[in-house]
């Protein structure tokens, strides 16, 4: 029986080799060998090389994160309401929650200058700001939109409400309940 012996072309040389060049290259997603054994070596010690200069060179260059590591001097936030920092008896008004809120907030990356959560703590002491500079008209609408709890469904869920309300969205609007 002689068998008949099936060449294929490598993609790097372009020449038409045996199958048996090609065994051990590396599969591609399509478990095709595209190179041949000697351009397959060719492109791994490239490979090699250029990963080596790269780590050469990231090791010689100064790192950027250490340089803001290193940054703790932050200038302190100011207290946005000084005198506040527990809410006065008989107030039961949420502006002077939000302002003392914002107060500890601010308290809290003064005393933890690097927080893990900066970002997440100067937005809230933002948009507690803005609770607390509001005035009553603004507030009691504020409130409204707070405690309507329509606003927190998406448009799709909004629709399907019309229909008869299923318990997965009541639960989403009545969590209390």
């Amino acid at each position: 029986m002689t068998e008949e012996l099936k060449t294929k072309v490598c993609k790097i040389c372009e020449t038409e080799k045996p199958l048996t060049e090609f065994s051990g290259c590396g599969l591609t997603s399509d478990r095709l060998q595209p190179n041949c054994k000697p351009c397959h070596e060719r492109q791994k010690r490239a490979g090699r090389v250029i990963g080596a200069a790269k780590r050469k060179a990231l090791a010689a260059a100064p790192s950027e994160a250490l340089v803001i590591d290193t940054r703790v001097d932050r200038e302190p936030i100011p207290i946005p309401y000084p005198g506040l920092e527990e809410i006065p008896k008989g107030t039961r008004d949420g502006r002077a929650l939000a302002k003392v809120l914002a107060n500890h907030a601010a308290m809290t990356l003064n005393a933890q200058p690097d927080h893990p959560n900066r970002a997440r703590i100067a937005d809230a002491i933002r948009d507690q700001s803005q609770i607390a500079d509001m005035d009553d008209e603004q507030y009691l609408s504020h409130q409204l939109y707070e405690a309507n709890p329509v606003h927190k469904l998406t448009q799709d869920e909004k629709l399907y409400c019309i229909r008869a309300l299923p318990l997965e969205i009541a639960r989403k609007l009545f969590p209390h309940v």
